[in-house]
């Protein structure tokens, strides 16, 4: 998942600006153990915890996402897909005719009753189209109708689907094409039946083009595009519950009082970001059969509104026995930096990694609840 909340920031800009070489974290970490006091542990509960607006970007991501989802806690999430290919086709295969084509499609997510039988609508993309940073709000528009829809169940891994033989016949020279590229615009796959979005593989997925003299080409994909539209008509959230969620959104952002007196001016031996996960209102609103993925990696930014830079301080980051907890050089270098009253940043945002196309979620807890995200410091008294 790709998320461009701030324009123009960048990591190597953040770097520069926000972990300055001349910080008093070098000082305070040179000093533990030797000049300081004893060390000691403050846990600082989160000041804010709220959502964070995003645009995932879903184009070109490792999978691409299609099916519509009622999630009694979360309402109804529709997602459409858009695949494109290109091929490397032997000369037997241009001089030949082609006689059969293939769409195969290999599963590797699920969101949804498990039991389900999903249909799909195969429709052909008319025009070019760009996944190139494009948004998971972006509308496109589809052309002719190729199978009005086929069938296979939510369990299937591997989803072979003949294409119609008229269609197939229409297409033949565009197949056999150098110009295939420029000449084919891709699918778009939509569903028509089954409460569940299903997953595809990019890497893994493909067209299969066999000729009268059984000559096969696989056609690989080259650009594909994920699209959801969220509707608010599940179960409204308990008031001290936020909602982290990929694809859809929202993300979270956190704020913590790192001037208070307990802290202020210490070294910073050690901190970790701490997350708890709620998963008894999660586990309450799952009806039997329904699979629902949980938000299991994610990533911290530290961001400054007043300059607008970011910068991830923690990638990847795993929920590990119900908690996610976030700890890194960076991480600790900034927070010094705010213990000794500077404000490299205004706040930390959460999001699920760039790499990632899902629409997993996570429920963290709102302050002042105990659960709520929390920083842990291991700090060194600056006198004895």
């Amino acid at each position: 998942m790709r998320i461009h909340w701030i324009i123009g920031a960048t990591l190597i800009g953040l770097a520069s600006t926000l972990i300055a070489c001349e910080d008093p974290s070098n000082v305070g970490i040179g000093l533990v153990g030797e000049e300081g006091g004893t060390p000691f542990i403050v846990d600082i509960p989160g000041a804010t915890v709220s959502a964070e607006p995003t645009r995932d970007l879903t184009g070109n991501a490792a999978r691409f996402l299609t099916g519509s989802v009622f999630d009694p806690l979360l309402g109804t999430t529709t997602a459409t897909a858009y695949v494109d290919f290109f091929a490397t086709a032997s000369a037997d295969f241009q001089a030949s005719t082609v006689d059969t084509v293939v769409l195969r499609l290999k599963r590797d997510y699920l969101y949804g009753d498990t039991t389900a039988t999903i249909t799909l609508m195969l429709r052909a993309m008319s025009e070019d189209w760009s996944a190139e940073d494009v948004p998971a709000d972006t509308t496109l528009e589809p052309g002719d109708v190729i199978l009005e829809g086929f069938t296979f169940s939510a369990a299937d891994t591997l989803i072979e689907v003949p294409l119609p033989s008229d269609w197939v016949a229409a297409n033949d020279e565009v197949f056999r094409s150098d110009d295939f590229l420029t000449a084919f615009n891709g699918f778009q796959l939509t569903t028509t039946a089954g409460n569940v979005v299903v997953g595809f593989n990019r890497d893994d997925s493909s067209l299969l083009a066999v000729t009268a003299s059984e000559d096969t080409t696989i056609f690989s994909i080259t650009k594909n595009l994920s699209t959801y539209v969220q509707q608010a008509d599940g179960a409204d959230l308990p008031p001290d519950v936020l909602l982290i969620r990929d694809g859809t959104g929202p993300m979270g952002r956190l704020t913590f009082d790192f001037a208070r007196d307990s802290t202020r001016q210490q070294f910073l031996n050690r901190v970790v970001v701490q997350l708890p996960a709620v998963e008894d209102v999660l586990a309450a609103n799952t009806p039997s059969n329904f699979h629902r993925p949980l938000l299991s990696t994610l990533n911290l930014r530290g961001v400054d509104e007043t300059s607008g830079n970011a910068a991830t301080l923690v990638s990847s980051a795993t929920l590990s026995d119900g908690v996610v907890a976030f700890e890194s050089a960076d991480l600790r270098t900034i927070v010094q930096r705010l213990l000794f009253d500077e404000a490299p940043i205004t706040h930390f945002t959460i999001e699920a990694p760039a790499t990632d196309n899902t629409l997993n979620v996570l429920l963290v807890r709102i302050p002042p609840a105990e659960d709520a995200p929390r920083a842990r410091l291991t700090l060194t008294p600056t006198d004895n």
